[in-house]
Parts: structure tokens; sequence; C-alpha cells
């Protein structure tokens, strides 16, 4: 799934380790986030994505946008919605 993800977005390099991180950001209508509700793809607003295939580009993507690594936190531990 993720090499079918990854070519339906132009890339068709995969690393034999396996590694491909998905860097997002996107804004979402501040109604959305009040009402602390369910929101999809349709809803994001100025979404830009970019892919690091190894630990060293995804620190210099992460840098790029003012986001430390050590400030990441693994998905289950969000606690979005609110």
């Amino acid at each position: 799934m993720t090499r079918e993800f990854l070519r339906n977005r132009g890339l068709s390099i995969f690393p034999e380790a396996g590694r491909a991180y998905h860097i997002r950001t996107f804004e979402v209508d501040r109604e959305l986030i009040e009402a602390d509700v369910y929101f999809g793809e349709t809803a994001l607003i100025n979404a830009r994505s970019s892919f690091a295939f190894d630990d060293a580009r995804l620190a210099e993507e992460l840098e790029k946008l003012n986001v430390p690594l050590e400030h990441l936190e693994l998905p289950y531990k969000s606690n979005y919605p609110f």
C-alpha cells in the first residue's frame, strides 16, 4: 500500500530499508476545532506534503518547519479531538 501511495504522488523510488515518512502540514477552519468534530481531507486548507526516506532527511524536513524531532509524539498519544 505504501508503494502505491508513493507512486500515486509521482515517487517511484522506495529504499530497500522500507522506511518512508510522509510529512504533512495543513490548516483547518477554527470552527471545526472549536466544535471538536471529525474532519476529512476536504476540510484541509493549505495542505502540503513532503517525503523523507531516511532519518536524516526527516530531520531536515522538520527543521524547515521549525519542529524539533524530539517534539514528535506517536499518533496514539495524541489527544485530538480533545
